[in-house]
């Protein structure tokens, strides 16, 4: 039996949660209460079941999660815009993610 990657502990599953509520992405509110039921003391297999995914792909989650905050989850999330698509620097393209940041922040979007 393995042990399951611990989440970072900078977030809450209730600040989780209240980001999938603001979360225009039905995807990334999927993904946001998937991780928050783990937070709470949920099972994999529940996150799994929440997300409508697999538990390897919960496992992905955790690990970009861990890495980058709700904005790892988010760039799975595939959010282009017309910049994205022609190939337009980084820096453009990240502007163009809708990027959700701890709550203390707003979320911004693809205002181009």
């Amino acid at each position: 039996m393995f042990v399951p990657v611990a989440l970072r502990m900078d977030f809450t599953g209730l600040q989780l949660r209240a980001l999938a509520k603001q979360s225009k992405d039905a995807a990334l509110a999927r993904r946001l209460l998937a991780l928050a039921e783990i937070f709470d003391g949920g099972s994999r297999s529940d996150a799994a079941r929440i997300g409508g995914v697999g538990l390897q792909t919960i496992h992905d989650w955790v690990l970009r999660f861990n890495a980058k905050g709700p904005e790892g989850i988010v760039i799975l999330a595939g959010f282009t815009c017309f910049y994205c698509l022609r190939g337009e620097s980084q820096a453009k393209r990240f502007q163009c993610l809708s990027i959700i940041s701890p709550p203390s922040k707003k979320a911004s979007t693809c205002s181009m």
